[in-house]
């Protein structure tokens, strides 16, 4: 049974594979479960789009009247078993039919077919989705076996393959038919016979000046090429042929169906530009997205060792009292700083972290940047600025965004060692569908056709260097890719720029040639606001000592390291290896307990979820956040709802100090 289950598993993917109808493949999965029971009668049932109706999909062996019956039924909570089982997103097991309450409204017309059991699935797509129900029946009362299980977990995975494969099937078949193909035949002579407009279109001539013209001759730029050879082979050996190819002189892909005759060809041309496009461009995000996810894997890991390296570092430096020894522990801090940049930059590609939501003038910060830069640039390097946005104000992180114009000012400094011309410039444009879009930047508009519609300033960075190749650019804002010499770069620059950007909802992109420079383009969403003045410094007080402060902290060496620094500062400690523990202790000690620091991500019970139950708690709890990296958007929560202060790991004594002074002031 074992190896005729699996043969039949193996015919229905083939069946998937060559794109058997949907029907077929469901019943050859239904007679396949069927055929290791005499008794078994199975349904598939499909939900249909509005997510309320279950339609017949395939029942090889029950009545068709009772199907027909069933069929269009709504889903609910007592809709029997496939329609409970759907609502419900979970198996639903009625072992007689006769007596079970789910069965009262269809209970009349269903004992009448002899059905008495009935164990209903939900089929689901990869995202949970779902999709209909697969439902065994049997003419007495029963419950399901392992056996029975078994196969319902390898009807329902495959049923779920097919159905989802089809649907997106179907979507697609949906748009191209929408699309007027190009259409061109050939002779046995490979001589125009008819060419429509939409092809010359494509190819860029007149149709009638085509026509009784050799197609070889009239482009033999394609001789030899593999659209070439797949002509020949079509022509040749009478199957048809399908291959994407790409035309150099309009710049476009092109899906080309070529269907042979004895009176030569038949070819569509389908302009598949876009799609290529959209495919590489959904590559991409999807390369970029499992990057980000390791990164900030990385980040949190490499924050942790970092704050225990940097936080007794400081500490051994300040108590040493030789110079050398002292000259040693600075080193060791300044290295640990560096690579807290490098985290940085990557919690900024991840869009970890916290960032503040103010409005900035881009102006202004390009000022900046241009200040900073006449200290360290090439004095062979020209500055030229091309400011036209009447209104350069968007939401955003002043810190964080002025990081990422010095990134790419960077870029383009070291992309000109023997000199050129840098230039920024701005303008201000709308995304199609907002009220009032016009004009604007119209290759823009096209790249960044999937944000939101509305009104953004456009930043250009450009530099006159040496250029990107292709496979540069494609990987341009990929982590630790860089053309730059072993130590001469982290490759986190841009890609940090990359992170940035997409956390303040806008879209970059970079424009190049080999030899000819580079050009970046920045979207970022405007606002209306006014930009906000920065506040005057705080005045300066002393750290207050005496607290007793509750550290909660799932990483040991992290815990004693902040618990040392705290205990230098004149404080006492009381630790907490988790949530749990926390609360256990708060609950008891709270009136004792003056400042809580608490980790974001922790393996019992996260920040988040721990710092509302301290609140409930104490709603007065003092509470400092302690992150190297968290969910987009919880930080910023947590200070909303009450949280005091932040420390941004890795951290050292004279950050803590400071935050502690500033909360307890």
């Amino acid at each position: 049974m074992h190896e005729s289950l699996l043969n039949g598993q193996v015919h229905l993917l083939e069946m998937l594979v060559l794109g058997e109808p949907l029907e077929q493949i469901l019943d050859s999965c239904l007679r396949l479960c069927e055929a290791n029971s005499d008794e078994m009668l199975c349904s598939i049932l499909i939900l249909d789009p509005d997510g309320i109706h279950l339609r017949h999909g395939a029942a090889p062996s029950l009545p068709p009247e009772f199907m027909r019956l069933i069929d269009g039924r709504p889903i609910g909570p007592s809709a029997g078993s496939c329609g409970t089982a759907a609502f419900l997103k979970e198996p639903v097991i009625v072992e007689d039919i006769a007596t079970d309450p789910l069965w009262s409204e269809y209970r009349d017309f269903t004992l009448p077919f002899g059905l008495r059991a009935c164990w209903s699935t939900p089929i689901f797509d990869r995202k949970r989705q779902v999709l209909g129900t697969f439902a065994i029946y049997y003419r007495k009362p029963c419950r399901p076996t392992p056996e029975h299980l078994n196969l319902i977990g390898i009807v329902t995975n495959i049923a779920g393959i097919a159905i989802h494969c089809r649907r997106a099937e179907e979507k697609k078949r949906q748009v191209f038919e929408r699309i007027s193909d190009a259409f061109v035949a050939l002779d046995t002579e490979w001589r125009f016979t008819y060419v429509n407009s939409k092809a010359g279109g494509f190819i860029g001539h007149d149709p009638a000046s085509l026509i009784g013209k050799n197609i070889w001759s009239a482009f033999p730029d394609r001789v030899g090429q593999k659209f070439h050879l797949a002509f020949e082979k079509a022509m040749a050996e009478q199957i048809p042929i399908v291959l994407e190819d790409f035309y150099p002189p309009t710049g476009k892909w092109f899906e080309n169906r070529v269907y042979p005759s004895p009176q030569g060809l038949s070819v569509y041309f389908l302009d598949v530009t876009e799609r290529k496009r959209i495919e590489e461009k959904i590559r991409q995000s999807e390369k970029m997205t499992a990057i980000g996810q390791l990164a900030s894997g990385i980040a949190h890991d490499f924050n942790n060792q970092l704050s225990v390296m940097l936080g007794y570092a400081g500490l051994l430096e300040s108590r040493l009292t030789d110079p050398e020894l002292k000259r040693f522990s600075a080193a060791i801090v300044r290295a640990a700083d560096r690579s807290g940049d490098l985290t940085r930059n990557l919690l900024a590609f991840t869009r970890q972290g916290h960032h503040e939501n103010v409005a900035i003038d881009i102006h202004e910060l390009i000022g900046e940047v241009i200040e900073l830069l006449g200290h360290s640039i090439d004095r062979r390097i020209t500055l030229e600025t091309n400011l036209r946005a009447p209104n350069a104000l968007v939401m955003g992180d002043p810190a964080t965004l002025q990081n990422a114009l010095l990134n790419l000012a960077l870029n383009a400094r070291d992309a000109m060692p023997e000199g050129g011309v840098m230039g920024f410039a701005t303008e201000a444009l709308e995304i199609p569908g907002s009220p009032g879009a016009k004009g604007g930047d119209r290759a823009g508009q096209a790249e960044f056709s999937d944000l939101p519609p509305g009104s953004y300033l456009h930043l250009s960075v450009t530099d006159t260097g040496t250029g990107m190749s292709d496979e540069v650019k494609r990987r341009a804002f990929e982590p630790f890719f860089t053309t730059k010499p072993v130590g001469k770069g982290t490759g986190m620059g841009l890609a940090s720029v990359f992170g940035t950007v997409n956390a303040h909802k806008g879209g970059v992109a970079v424009e190049s040639v080999s030899g000819h420079g580079t050009r970046f383009r920045v979207y970022l969403p405007l606002t209306g606001r006014e930009a906000e003045a920065n506040p005057p410094p705080a005045a300066q007080t002393g750290s207050p000592q005496g607290l007793r402060v509750l550290i909660v902290e799932d990483e040991g060496p992290i815990r004693d390291l902040i618990g040392d620094m705290l205990r230098a500062g004149g404080h006492s400690v009381i630790g907490a290896s988790g949530g749990h523990e926390a609360l256990v202790i708060y609950r008891e000690r709270w009136r004792e307990i003056d400042l809580i620091i608490l980790d974001m991500v922790m393996a019992d019970i996260d920040g988040f979820r721990t710092f509302r139950e301290l609140r409930r708690i104490n709603p007065e709890a003092k509470v400092i956040i302690s992150s190297g990296y968290s969910p987009e958007g919880e930080i910023q929560t947590l200070l909303d709802e009450g949280a005091k202060g932040l420390l941004q790991k890795p951290y050292g004594k004279s950050q803590l100090d400071k935050v502690i002074a500033g909360v307890m002031d």
